[in-house]
């Protein structure tokens, strides 16, 4: 089966191989797959002889390869994709490899010379307690509850789910976010990364409910002033992929924060995949502030070699 460009339409398919328990990692679902794809470079195909799903996407001039799934066949479907690099000409990497599919470290391991598997921080997913998070109860939340509990006393404010009838309310509220980030900031691969993900939340607004999402919004004093949106990964985990809100609203992140958790996730999920933080230094304080249950773990691989010499 040759490469086909990823599409809403393939969310059938892809479902199968992409859902579960096996993989928590936030990049391998249908909304990021999509959506973190400006240059729509982003394919896949079924290695049928082994029934396992490649992606592949092209970032700088090269290939990032992911599989959410060797189903054991890890040195098999490594010589493979190394000889579709090779007839390329292309230099490719495999991404997202989470540390506790040990069974591809070791493979990767036992080809010492032949791969460069190194650890790859800024992709870690940072993964809650979604009780913890709905309630912020101990001393470890201590300041987060002092912030939510002031926003609930100095705010006339409510929560609702995201629908038709307050899209543009949340669009309003992404383009007032972009506005105000951009004056903070004049390093230029910021701004770059801020148009990038404006454009994201566009396609994520104009596609909510073809991509499956559920989200949730703050109102104060009558107009959305925060919002956040992401998907079932699995029967235990839900990954959220945007939230953005109106900073001049003193603690409205804690409040959407908190909000989303216990009226969305509470009792549906065990767990809240907040994704990485993409090296950026602010942004990891921020998520690690919420004390995480766990950073998952995941690697990058190189494929640069011929794999056909072992």
């Amino acid at each position: 089966m040759d490469y086909r460009k990823i599409k809403l339409t393939d969310a059938d398919v892809l479902h199968k191989y992409i859902d579960g328990d096996d993989n928590w990692c936030c990049d391998i679902t249908m909304g990021n797959l999509i959506l973190w794809d400006p240059d729509k470079t982003t394919e896949w195909r079924i290695m049928e002889e082994y029934d396992v799903l490649i992606i592949r996407y092209i970032e700088n001039g090269e290939y990032n390869y992911i599989v959410p799934d060797f189903k054991g066949f890890h040195a098999e479907v490594l010589f493979k994709i190394s000889d579709e690099i090779e007839k390329e000409g292309k230099k490719g990497r495999l991404v997202f490899v989470p540390q506790k599919d040990e069974s591809v470290i070791e493979t990767i391991s036992a080809m010492t010379g032949k791969f460069e598997c190194r650890e790859a921080r800024d992709t870690w997913d940072y993964i809650y307690d979604v009780e913890k998070l709905a309630g912020l109860t101990g001393s470890k939340y201590h300041k987060k509850k002092n912030h939510l509990n002031k926003f609930m006393k100095e705010y006339d404010f409510s929560y609702e789910p995201i629908s038709a009838l307050n899209l543009e309310e949340c669009r309003k509220v992404k383009n007032e976010w972009l506005e105000n980030a951009l004056k903070r900031e004049e390093g230029a691969e910021d701004i770059k990364h801020m148009l990038w993900e404006n454009k994201m939340l566009d396609d994520a607004l104009n596609h909510y409910e073809a991509l499956g999402f559920v989200g949730g919004a703050l109102r104060v004093d009558g107009k959305v002033k925060a919002f956040t949106m992401g998907e079932k990964k699995s029967e235990n985990m839900f990954v959220t992929h945007y939230e953005k809100a109106d900073i001049s609203v003193d603690g409205i992140y804690v409040a959407i924060n908190q909000q989303f958790a216990f009226n969305e996730l509470l009792g549906k999920y065990k767990y809240v995949n907040r994704e990485d933080d993409m090296g950026m230094e602010g942004l990891r304080n921020a998520k690690l502030s919420y004390h995480p249950d766990l950073l998952y773990e995941k690697y990058a691989v190189d494929l640069n070699y011929k794999l056909s010499s072992l």
